[in-house]
């Protein structure tokens, strides 16, 4: 398992002061610098890994448990382009393009967020939304799926090199009880923000952007978490998935006799196992099936 350590990268929470309107700002600049050098990707693909990150990471800090995790898909309607990114409530993410050398995400496709809350089965709801836009697609999913009126707003921008400058994102939330006079009001003070531009060019902290947010309201921080790149690949749970493949699969991969390797998409490690080992594999397989 490879963790990286990050200084800067952080998330915040607040309510405001009337506890009508909850927002969350992360900033995950090294975590997304540390998915694009993993993967090569290039500046586009960088931008859409970037988002998608920033969001799971914002709707993961709402899950109550340690254990329980939340994903992010955006696939275009042809299945061409398609990204995923997870998180767990202590904001490790990773995130990976399925097919980095399509960088074309001006299209239409649907955003599905899939919580794993320790269930039989997970919760997944899914929304059609433009690629280039899944702050547009996040909010529709808030709007429909759940009823709370929401204003996503995301950011990655790069240095002259290529490599990420920085990755930031905010989303202003009403709680139920929220009253009209302050929706009108997060709604102009969200509208009435800075460019992502102005923002950058200011270096604006996770609480200044905030404060910007309610501005009329006034906020209470109420939780602060660091942000970090953590892949959880390891050859285990490459055997398993070479076990999902059933016995017929492996038969014939034995039958080859070559040694099989598997790649994680998340961070490019691969996983060799020789012939000898697939027969383990195998074997295991045929032994609990006769033992069912």
């Amino acid at each position: 398992m490879r963790i990286i350590s990050i200084n800067m990268d952080r998330l915040i929470r607040a309510l405001s002061h009337n506890e009508e309107w909850l927002a969350t700002a992360i900033d995950a600049t090294e975590a997304v610098e540390e998915a694009r050098k993993l993967r090569h990707y290039g500046k586009q693909s960088s931008t859409f890994i970037g988002q998608i990150m920033l969001l799971a990471g914002m709707m993961a800090s709402q899950l109550k448990e340690d254990r329980h995790e939340l994903s992010v898909t955006a696939q275009s309607l042809d299945g061409e382009a398609h990204l995923i990114a997870t998180a767990n409530p202590e904001i490790a993410l990773k995130a990976y393009a399925k097919n980095p050398e399509e960088e074309n995400y001006a299209r239409d496709g649907v955003l599905t967020i899939i919580k794993d809350l320790g269930l039989k089965t997970p919760y997944n709801s899914t929304v059609q939304c433009r690629l280039d836009d899944l702050a547009g697609g996040v909010a529709l999913y808030f709007t429909q799926s759940e009823q709370i009126p929401t204003y996503v707003r995301l950011c990655v921008s790069f240095n002259d090199d290529g490599s990420i400058h920085r990755a930031f994102g905010f989303m202003a939330q009403a709680l139920p009880f929220a009253s009209g006079a302050t929706k009108k009001m997060v709604e102009e003070a969200f509208n009435n923000m800075p460019a992502n531009e102005a923002l950058l060019f200011r270096d604006a902290s996770l609480e200044d952007i905030i404060a910007k947010l309610f501005s009329t309201l006034g906020e209470a921080k109420t939780a602060e978490k660091k942000v970090f790149w953590r892949c959880g690949c390891s050859k285990e749970k490459a055997e398993a998935t070479l076990a999902s493949l059933g016995e017929e699969e492996l038969n014939g991969m034995i039958a080859e006799g070559k040694t099989v390797s598997i790649e994680c998409g998340f961070c490019g490690k691969t996983y060799y196992f020789r012939v000898d080992e697939l027969e383990r594999i195998r074997d295991s397989l045929a032994k609990k099936a006769s033992l069912a």
